[in-house]
């Protein structure tokens, strides 16, 4: 008989953080971008033939002809970061390693 940590680690999830950080972000632009909320730094502007895409900090830019191609395109996009390995490296060498936050306050006196 297996132990429960044997078993467990065959449906073990590991947590990718620049794609999470990449999905909560494609989020928020695909909730701004339906109810109609961009400004300037949105993933999607309004150009005078289509829309122009820019996948956050990926290299790549996109020019799509209507608003239901933009949508498409954006849940295209969470489902391949989701389950596509190449395009997760993309977001990978794109969104780096998560930063660090640097903890304030007084340091402590030496003794």
């Amino acid at each position: 008989m297996t132990t429960f940590l044997e078993y467990s680690a065959g449906y073990e999830v590991k947590e990718n953080a620049a794609v999470a950080a990449f999905m909560a972000a494609l989020q928020r632009q695909q909730k701004a971008f339906s109810t109609g909320q961009t400004n300037r730094r949105s993933w999607v502007k309004q150009e005078v033939n289509g829309y122009y895409v820019k996948l956050g900090k990926l290299e790549k830019s996109y020019l799509l002809s209507t608003e239901e191609d933009v949508k498409d395109f954006l849940h295209r996009a969470a489902i391949g970061a989701q389950s596509e390995p190449d395009f997760q490296k993309l977001i990978e060498a794109a969104y780096g390693e998560p930063v660090v936050e640097v903890k304030r306050g007084r340091k402590k006196k030496a003794a």
